[in-house]
């Protein structure tokens, strides 16, 4: 007989009971699996599109509210949902919501505040209920528009582009399908579900808006289901829980304005000539617009560009003259309303200050495409040093020889201080004037003797033996009647200026060196006389006379014997440059 254990425990029924519990403990955790496998695979996919950003995904939501809540999509009043809130969802089916823009209206002082899907500023009016009359216009966001011309396009926030959210985690209610969240609900595990939305209204047709484009409003499985869902007016009592990811939900867009300009009646006065228009605008500047008038730099307005619009009333425009300002060197087109290039200048920000001046003068009248040149004058005190020359005295002395100096006293310069006023024009040294000097150190002139004894010597010439007194070395030249640049019809052609007709023997000289009449000798070319004078003819040159049939071409240095006979007293140079 067996020993029954101490404490009274049997080891094969302690071994049989922790398999069992082992056996139960498995297989409910796979009922678990099972159950939730069957729940994964028991959901339907789904795609989503908000806005033409879409997502496909799998969800246990009935209806299409219940998908939205679970999304965490609010829709408001004036939203697209297609298919309708209340068609229930099957496998593969599309959702679309297209949100509406919020949109202000301006018309005849009042404010209409309006979602809507409309897609010109026509359609807006329309909608809000707003009349345009003939010549009427709009501004759309501040800019004028035409009256069918197309919205600008929305402007979305951060999340424009990115995917929808993610199926949150199954523990978050918002996550749920709203068949599971109602199940929870009646268990007390979730306090009951928010309406599906927390705005309600219809959303009305308007022209050019249809029932969605292809991308963002897909038809529905079947005609019983609907085409496009509106909200339960019903479901504006309470608000739905607010659980959207601002990272990925678009920020609303902003207002659209639509501004309604109606025509009105006034009188334009255009540099005096009057005519009646019919303009549209809020201030005047606008309506000179609305009529084709141009207003420019410089023009004035009367009442002022920004000055309200009100009917019949009276507009003067006085146009600019156009012109030209030089300064500096640059050429720059400039617009002003003045009576004088002055006053012109001053308009233009570039008046004349202190001594500046304008050419023309700033008193000239204004005249549209004038060149007006401005000059910028302004002064300069200045200190300076300046060397005194000093004077050279010059005494005849007769122990010397002609044509021989002797200093008898160097001289020195002397120094002075100057304060002179220095102008400038545009930059540029105009006058100097020396306001007042101090002499600092004076100068002592230079003493010079210079020759009076005439002393004759003697020259070989192909005539003989020439006398002579004085010996120069000149730079010698030729010409002839038809050389000499004078017109064969002058009654002087052909002549020297002391009436001799040209042959060889007669040259021209600088008077100032060796006077007319005066006899020379020149080696090569023989004796001649001073008889000729010319405009090329200065200092030591002399131009050798000729006949046109016995020209010689002369080019060079040479030495010059004045002959014989003495000047005048008062022709006698007895110091030479």
């Amino acid at each position: 007989m067996g020993r029954i254990a101490r404490g009274g425990a049997v080891p094969g029924r302690d071994r049989h009971g922790r398999w069992a519990q082992w056996s139960a403990l498995v297989w409910f955790g796979g009922a678990c699996v099972s159950l939730a496998a069957v729940y994964h695979w028991s959901a339907v996919p789904v795609t989503l599109t908000i806005d033409g950003r879409r997502q496909t995904f799998r969800t246990h939501a009935a209806t299409v509210a219940d998908v939205l809540v679970e999304r965490a999509v609010a829709v408001e009043r004036g939203d697209l949902v297609v298919p309708a809130p209340g068609a229930r969802l099957r496998a593969g089916d599309a959702v679309s919501v297209r949100r509406a823009r919020p949109i202000r209206v301006r018309a005849d002082g009042r404010v209409i505040r309006l979602r809507s899907h409309a897609r010109s500023p026509l359609a807006v009016l329309h909608e809000a209920g707003v009349m345009l009359a003939p010549g009427d216009a709009v501004k759309v966001n501040g800019e004028r528009s035409p009256i069918d011309g197309r919205l600008p396009a929305a402007v979305v926030g951060p999340g424009g582009n990115r995917a929808l959210p993610a199926i949150r985690d199954p523990r978050d209610p918002a996550s749920r399908g709203a068949g599971l969240a109602r199940w929870l609900e009646g268990l007390g595990a979730l306090p009951p579900a928010a309406p599906v939305v927390a705005a309600a209204g219809l959303a009305q047709e308007v022209p050019g808006n249809t029932a969605g484009d292809a991308d963002d409003a897909p038809a529905a499985s079947d005609a019983g289901r609907g085409e496009r869902g509106d909200v339960d007016p019903a479901a504006a009592d309470g608000p739905s829980r607010d659980v959207r990811d601002p990272m990925t939900e678009p920020v609303p867009a902003a207002d659209i304005v639509v501004d309604v300009l109606r025509a009105v009646p006034v009188s334009i006065v255009e540099d005096g000539v009057p005519f009646d228009a019919v303009v549209t605008g809020a201030t005047v500047a606008e309506a000179l617009a609305s009529a084709g008038i141009a207003v420019l730099e410089g023009d004035e307005v009367d009442p002022p560009p920004t000055a309200s619009l009100e009917g019949s009333m009276r507009i003067a425009v006085w146009r600019a003259a156009p012109f030209v300002v030089i300064t500096d060197g640059e050429p720059r087109e400039v617009r002003a309303k003045a009576d004088t290039v002055g006053e012109a200048l001053a308009d233009a920000g570039l008046g004349l200050v202190g001594r500046d001046y304008s050419v023309p003068p700033a008193d000239t009248p204004l005249v549209a495409g004038m060149r007006v040149e401005v000059v910028r004058v302004h002064e300069d005190i200045q200190v300076l040093e300046v060397d005194i020359p000093f004077a050279t005295i010059t005494e005849p002395d007769p122990s010397l020889p002609l044509d021989e100096q002797r200093v008898l006293q160097a001289g020195t310069p002397g120094l002075k201080s100057q304060r002179v006023r220095i102008t400038y024009e545009n930059g540029e040294v105009a006058q100097r004037e020396v306001l007042d000097e101090t002499v600092l150190r004076p100068a002592v002139d230079a003493r010079v003797a210079y020759g009076t004894q005439v002393v004759w010597r003697t020259v070989d010439t192909p005539e003989g033996p020439k006398q002579y007194w004085r010996k120069l070395r000149m730079y010698a030249t030729s010409y002839s009647p038809a050389r000499a640049g004078t017109p064969i019809t002058a009654p002087w052609y052909g002549r020297a200026r002391n009436g001799m007709v040209m042959r060889k023997g007669i040259v021209a000289t600088d008077r100032s060196i060796i006077p007319m009449g005066m006899w020379v000798y020149v080696p090569g070319y023989g004796v001649a006389i001073a008889g000729d004078t010319g405009g090329g003819v200065r200092n030591y040159m002399i131009d050798l006379g000729y006949a046109d049939d016995d020209y010689v071409s002369w080019h060079e240095y040479v030495d010059v014997y004045i002959l014989e006979r003495l000047p005048p007293e008062h022709q006698m140079r007895w110091i030479l440059p």
